[in-house]
């Protein structure tokens, strides 16, 4: 009976923060490729005008428009650098980016290959202009639209880039043509195909950045997942235990489970704690809990809840492995063996301890309000186990299990006392127990 986790408010600003982070990064990485674009293009124009004059005038016709072509390319550059800039201080100070000025960022650059078209070649007949290296960069700008992570942003960049086309195309195609002319040059359905592959260039780069943002999504979720257990859980279970809740899926929002519950207490602590200082009783404290809760953890289990001079701990859950009584039972013995030795070394004061194992169905799940939340398990299997917990005072015991832990054992273990049908408070039926130690 798993109950569906609804993220908390704050999970979810947590989780949008990190994906906006991501975007930015993924906007730093695209600006990155493109200053490095402008930069080789640049280059290459310089290495041709300085060591292959009569190449470049060949083919833009000459001075005039290698100036004009270098001062767009500056400005693109410089243009860049800034945009480039905004978005690394963007994600230094968590400034987000408003979604207006990415798409007037988006129409700025894809704006630049046509500008190179109207400013750059002096060709010999108009419609060569159309078939010129600036009208590719409508592409190169289409591929790296990915990294944007918005399908809306590329489909517009698309859409624009197939306008702006059109525009030059009707422009080019309405001057007179001079000289001879390749006849496709001119032909409408020639350019009216470009138009139309711009604009599934810009879909499919949409496309495409939508499958980049929904890994992007996975990503971050499958970390979030992990940081949320490892909150929850990280402080009160084994590494190993941990690390099966990582690589499980394993519903934490609230469920019914098969544990065995442990409530465990320190015989005489008030006593003990009312002649001592403060100090002293926490340090008490400390060197004893630090011994029972790796107990526990070696055994599979999680301390649930610190009761003052106790504990209540549980096996089997988030996670069972089909032991959970024989683990409990383990880690019951050898926490008592340890206090024993302990206690005799003079590690601590003389001190005895008191378990209660029982184990039955409980809830188990997050328990709280959206600002704070708590791993719990509710049931009776936890007031049965607190109850056999004081019973271990009337017996003189120090471990008090029912029948339901015994059956799970597979039988009755050695030194092990039955105590028969015990009425237990709170409970109308009698319930066999069962002194382990």
């Amino acid at each position: 009976m798993a109950k569906t986790v609804v993220p908390s408010d704050g999970a979810a600003e947590t989780f949008e923060h990190a994906f906006n982070r991501a975007v930015l990064q993924s906007e730093r990485l695209r600006l990155s490729v493109v200053i490095l674009m402008l930069l080789a293009i640049m280059l290459r124009w310089l290495f041709v005008w300085l060591f292959m004059p009569g190449v470049l005038a060949g083919q833009l016709g000459g001075a005039l428009n290698l100036a004009a072509l270098g001062i767009l390319g500056l400005v693109a550059l410089v243009y860049e650098l800034a945009v480039l800039g905004r978005v690394f201080l963007a994600l230094r100070r968590d400034w987000p980016i408003p979604r207006v000025l990415r798409f007037v960022n988006a129409l700025v650059e894809i704006s630049v290959p046509s500008l190179a078209v109207i400013v750059g070649p002096e060709v010999t007949s108009p419609a060569y202009a159309l078939d010129m290296p600036p009208v590719w960069g409508y592409f190169l700008f289409l591929i790296l639209a990915t990294l944007r992570l918005d399908f809306w942003l590329c489909l517009f960049t698309g859409v624009i880039a197939g306008l702006e086309y059109a525009a030059l195309a009707v422009y080019y195609l309405g001057q007179p043509q001079t000289g001879p002319i390749d006849p496709l040059l001119v032909a409408p359905i020639q350019h009216g195909t470009r138009v139309l592959l711009l604009f599934l260039c810009g879909l499919l780069a949409g496309i495409v950045s939508l499958q980049i943002r929904h890994q992007f999504m996975r990503t971050l979720r499958s970390v979030e997942e992990q940081n949320r257990i490892v909150g929850m859980f990280g402080q009160h279970v084994s590494p190993a235990v941990v690390q099966r809740l990582l690589s499980q899926d394993v519903e934490l929002g609230g469920e019914v489970r098969h544990v065995c519950v442990m409530f465990l207490d320190i015989e005489g602590f008030t006593t003990f704690s009312e002649s001592r200082r403060p100090e002293e009783v926490v340090v008490y404290l400390n060197a004893l809990f630090s011994v029972m809760i790796d107990s526990v953890n070696r055994h599979h289990g999680i301390v649930n809840k610190f009761l003052g001079d106790g504990f209540m701990a549980a096996f089997g859950a988030p996670i069972s492995d089909a032991s959970d009584c024989k683990n409990a039972v383990a880690a019951s013995i050898e926490m008592l063996e340890q206090v024993a030795v302990m206690s005799a070394g003079g590690e601590i004061a003389p001190t005895r301890i008191r378990i209660g194992l029982h184990a039955g169905e409980a809830v188990t799940g997050n328990v709280g309000s959206p600002a704070r939340k708590e791993y719990t398990i509710i049931g009776d299997v936890v007031n049965l186990a607190s109850r056999l917990e004081q019973l271990n005072k009337q017996f003189g015991s120090r471990l008090m299990v029912s029948e339901t832990v015994v059956r799970r054992l597979g039988g009755l273990p050695e030194h092990a006392t039955p105590h028969g049908a015990i009425q237990v408070k709170g409970r109308e039926q009698p319930v066999e127990v069962y002194a382990l130690a």
